[in-house]
């Protein structure tokens, strides 16, 4: 009987310290929004005014997209190991889970989303992988930036990190962050 109870209080505590399946996948659809909102722009931008413009549209519209999507209770942001802005500096958590995403990779597995409980919050994260060759135009290695992005990117982002990458790299996540209720 006692050996019963001990592993009935077991089975409830683990039960709860897995996220809710429901709140997961509102974090990933928040993400959808965010990837979706901001590729509109950047695109348009590209089609009508070039590159260069892009590079203006992620210092504001991101920020601004990330405020009106944390909501219900979220903080949302992109985070990297290699930020352009030094307010995307992982966390403790993002960085141990951006690591494992790179090992992950460098031995041929694809990252995929993560969701876990961590300090009374829920955590959740989805990779964000350089996808194309026209991502490598502004976080390329230098011989694929083009020279008037990175000349506006080193006059808006003075500590920028965010270049260097390959198509297949990761270049960071989404991650989002709720208190348990």
């Amino acid at each position: 009987m006692k050996y019963s109870s001990i592993l009935i209080l077991l089975l409830y505590v683990a039960s709860c310290s897995r996220p809710d399946p429901a709140h997961t996948k509102e974090a990933l659809q928040i993400f959808d929004e965010f990837q979706a909102r901001l590729l509109f722009r950047l695109n348009a931008a590209v089609e009508k005014e070039g590159i260069v413009a892009a590079i203006s549209i992620c210092k504001t519209v991101s920020p601004e997209i990330e405020k009106e999507i944390s909501v219900h209770g979220w903080i949302i942001r992109r985070t990297s190991t290699r930020p352009r802005r030094p307010e995307h500096k992982p966390d403790a958590f993002e960085n141990r889970t951006l690591a494992q995403w790179q090992s992950n990779l460098q031995s041929g597995k694809k990252p995929e989303a993560v969701a876990e409980i961590e300090a009374g919050e829920l955590r959740v994260m989805r990779p964000i992988v350089i996808q194309t060759d026209i991502c490598l135009r502004c976080h390329g290695t230098e011989d694929r930036l083009d020279s008037a992005a990175l000349k506006e990117i080193i006059r808006l982002y003075p500590e920028d990190k965010a270049t260097g990458y390959a198509v297949g790299d990761l270049r960071g996540a989404f991650s989002a962050v709720r208190k348990i209720e």
